[in-house]
Protein backbone atom coordinates (compact mmCIF):
# COMPACT_ATOMS: atom_id res chain seq x y z
CA UNK A 1 0.00 0.00 0.00
CA UNK A 2 3.05 2.55 0.77
CA UNK A 3 4.98 1.79 -2.33
CA UNK A 4 1.34 2.39 -4.72
CA UNK A 5 0.60 5.36 -2.40
CA UNK A 6 4.15 6.63 -3.07
CA UNK A 7 3.98 6.16 -7.07
CA UNK A 8 0.63 7.97 -7.12
CA UNK A 9 1.89 11.18 -4.83
CA UNK A 10 5.02 10.88 -7.13
CA UNK A 11 2.62 10.89 -10.53
CA UNK A 12 -0.15 13.63 -9.44
CA UNK A 13 2.90 16.08 -8.45
CA UNK A 14 4.46 15.76 -11.21
CA UNK A 15 1.16 16.12 -13.55
CA UNK A 16 0.46 19.22 -11.50
CA UNK A 17 3.81 20.71 -12.57
CA UNK A 18 3.57 19.44 -16.32
CA UNK A 19 -0.02 19.50 -16.93
CA UNK A 20 -1.53 18.38 -20.89
CA UNK A 21 -0.77 20.64 -23.12
CA UNK A 22 2.35 22.57 -21.08
CA UNK A 23 2.45 25.99 -19.29
CA UNK A 24 3.25 29.23 -21.37
CA UNK A 25 6.71 30.15 -21.89
CA UNK A 26 6.29 33.80 -22.55
CA UNK A 27 4.42 36.70 -21.33
CA UNK A 28 1.72 38.52 -23.72
CA UNK A 29 -0.64 41.40 -22.41
CA UNK A 30 -0.92 44.55 -23.36
CA UNK A 31 -3.76 46.21 -25.86
CA UNK A 32 -1.68 45.05 -29.01
CA UNK A 33 -2.72 41.73 -27.94
CA UNK A 34 -6.51 40.46 -28.51
CA UNK A 35 -7.82 39.47 -24.98
CA UNK A 36 -8.27 35.93 -26.05
CA UNK A 37 -4.57 35.80 -26.92
CA UNK A 38 -3.25 37.14 -23.72
CA UNK A 39 -1.40 34.73 -21.32
CA UNK A 40 1.05 35.02 -18.57
CA UNK A 41 4.03 32.87 -18.64
CA UNK A 42 3.74 30.00 -16.10
CA UNK A 43 0.22 29.26 -16.51
CA UNK A 44 -1.18 26.42 -18.18
CA UNK A 45 -2.06 26.82 -21.69
CA UNK A 46 -5.12 24.67 -21.35
CA UNK A 47 -6.71 26.15 -18.51
CA UNK A 48 -10.06 27.56 -20.08
CA UNK A 49 -11.12 24.37 -21.18
CA UNK A 50 -13.83 22.12 -18.58
CA UNK A 51 -11.56 18.84 -18.65
CA UNK A 52 -8.62 20.65 -17.15
CA UNK A 53 -10.79 21.66 -14.11
CA UNK A 54 -11.54 18.29 -13.75
CA UNK A 55 -8.00 17.20 -14.80
CA UNK A 56 -6.82 19.31 -11.80
CA UNK A 57 -9.60 18.20 -9.07
CA UNK A 58 -8.80 14.43 -9.74
CA UNK A 59 -4.69 15.42 -9.95
CA UNK A 60 -5.65 17.12 -6.70
CA UNK A 61 -7.45 14.58 -4.79
CA UNK A 62 -5.19 11.78 -5.85
CA UNK A 63 -2.31 13.43 -4.85
CA UNK A 64 -3.76 14.94 -0.65
CA UNK A 65 -5.31 11.07 -0.46
CA UNK A 66 -2.06 9.04 -1.21
CA UNK A 67 -0.32 11.57 1.18
CA UNK A 68 -2.81 10.98 3.79
CA UNK A 69 -2.53 7.08 3.37
CA UNK A 70 1.89 7.49 3.20
CA UNK A 71 1.17 9.53 6.93
CA UNK A 72 -1.06 7.03 8.31
CA UNK A 73 1.21 4.24 7.28
CA UNK A 74 4.54 5.43 8.64
CA UNK A 75 2.41 5.29 12.29
CA UNK A 76 3.28 2.20 13.72
CA UNK A 77 -0.20 2.26 15.56
CA UNK A 78 -1.75 2.31 12.00
CA UNK A 79 -1.22 -1.41 11.33
CA UNK A 80 -2.72 -2.38 14.78
CA UNK A 81 -5.93 -1.04 13.83
CA UNK A 82 -8.28 -2.55 11.49
CA UNK A 83 -11.35 -0.11 10.84
CA UNK A 84 -8.34 2.52 10.25
CA UNK A 85 -6.92 0.24 7.53
CA UNK A 86 -10.58 -0.34 6.12
CA UNK A 87 -10.58 3.78 5.63
CA UNK A 88 -6.95 3.60 4.84
CA UNK A 89 -8.01 0.67 1.85
CA UNK A 90 -10.33 3.17 0.83
CA UNK A 91 -8.94 6.26 0.45
CA UNK A 92 -6.48 4.31 -1.57
CA UNK A 93 -9.71 3.55 -4.04
CA UNK A 94 -10.09 7.52 -3.75
CA UNK A 95 -6.64 7.79 -4.95
CA UNK A 96 -6.21 5.36 -8.44
CA UNK A 97 -9.88 6.44 -9.04
CA UNK A 98 -8.89 10.07 -9.07
CA UNK A 99 -5.20 9.43 -11.13
CA UNK A 100 -7.64 7.43 -14.03
CA UNK A 101 -10.19 10.58 -13.88
CA UNK A 102 -7.02 12.55 -14.28
CA UNK A 103 -5.41 10.47 -17.15
CA UNK A 104 -8.63 10.03 -18.81
CA UNK A 105 -9.38 14.47 -18.67
CA UNK A 106 -5.89 14.96 -19.90
CA UNK A 107 -6.50 12.76 -22.95
CA UNK A 108 -8.99 14.42 -23.51
CA UNK A 109 -7.29 17.81 -23.55
CA UNK A 110 -4.64 16.78 -25.40
CA UNK A 111 -6.61 15.27 -28.22
CA UNK A 112 -9.40 17.29 -28.60
CA UNK A 113 -9.15 18.22 -31.56
CA UNK A 114 -7.99 14.95 -33.14
CA UNK A 115 -11.66 13.17 -34.82
CA UNK A 116 -9.86 9.40 -35.50
CA UNK A 117 -11.61 6.35 -34.68
CA UNK A 118 -8.87 5.06 -32.64
CA UNK A 119 -8.95 8.37 -30.36
CA UNK A 120 -12.65 7.96 -29.70
CA UNK A 121 -12.66 4.81 -28.96
CA UNK A 122 -9.71 5.52 -26.28
CA UNK A 123 -12.06 8.35 -24.70
CA UNK A 124 -14.79 5.57 -24.82
CA UNK A 125 -12.88 2.78 -22.98
CA UNK A 126 -11.72 5.49 -20.32
CA UNK A 127 -14.77 6.51 -19.77
CA UNK A 128 -16.06 3.36 -19.26
CA UNK A 129 -13.23 2.19 -17.14
CA UNK A 130 -14.37 5.49 -15.19
CA UNK A 131 -18.04 4.09 -14.58
CA UNK A 132 -16.26 0.89 -13.68
CA UNK A 133 -14.33 2.29 -11.24
CA UNK A 134 -16.64 4.14 -9.48
CA UNK A 135 -19.13 1.35 -9.26
CA UNK A 136 -16.79 -1.13 -7.55
CA UNK A 137 -15.96 2.25 -5.22
CA UNK A 138 -19.63 2.45 -4.40
CA UNK A 139 -19.74 -1.30 -3.70
CA UNK A 140 -17.10 -1.05 -1.57
CA UNK A 141 -18.34 1.79 0.35
CA UNK A 142 -21.58 0.09 0.90
CA UNK A 143 -20.17 -2.77 2.41
CA UNK A 144 -18.02 -1.46 4.33
CA UNK A 145 -20.24 1.09 5.24
CA UNK A 146 -22.68 -1.96 6.29
CA UNK A 147 -19.38 -3.26 8.54
CA UNK A 148 -19.67 -0.47 10.47
CA UNK A 149 -23.32 -0.42 11.22
CA UNK A 150 -23.40 -4.24 12.02
CA UNK A 151 -20.14 -3.40 14.22
CA UNK A 152 -21.94 -0.34 16.01
CA UNK A 153 -25.09 -2.54 16.22
CA UNK A 154 -23.17 -4.61 18.09
CA UNK A 155 -21.47 -2.36 20.48
CA UNK A 156 -24.38 -0.51 21.49
CA UNK A 157 -26.37 -4.06 21.84
CA UNK A 158 -23.61 -5.37 23.97
CA UNK A 159 -23.80 -2.33 26.87
CA UNK A 160 -27.56 -1.47 26.82
CA UNK A 161 -27.26 -5.40 28.40
CA UNK A 162 -24.78 -4.85 30.64
CA UNK A 163 -25.63 -4.77 34.46
CA UNK A 164 -23.48 -2.55 36.55
CA UNK A 165 -21.03 -4.65 38.30
CA UNK A 166 -21.11 -2.22 41.44
CA UNK A 167 -24.76 -2.78 42.21
CA UNK A 168 -25.20 -6.55 41.27
CA UNK A 169 -22.57 -7.38 44.10
CA UNK A 170 -24.26 -6.19 46.84
CA UNK A 171 -26.73 -8.24 48.98
CA UNK A 172 -30.39 -8.01 48.94
CA UNK A 173 -31.67 -6.79 52.19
Amino acid sequence: MMVVSVLIATVSYQASLNPPGGLWQDNKTGEETPTEDQHVAGTAINHDYNGFQWFMIGNTVALFASLVVILFLTSAKTLRWRRLMWMLMALMWISVFSVALSFVCGAIIILRDASSPAVNSLICFGLACMVLFAVVLLLNAFFGLKKICRWLKKKLGLQSQNVDPVSSSLPLQ
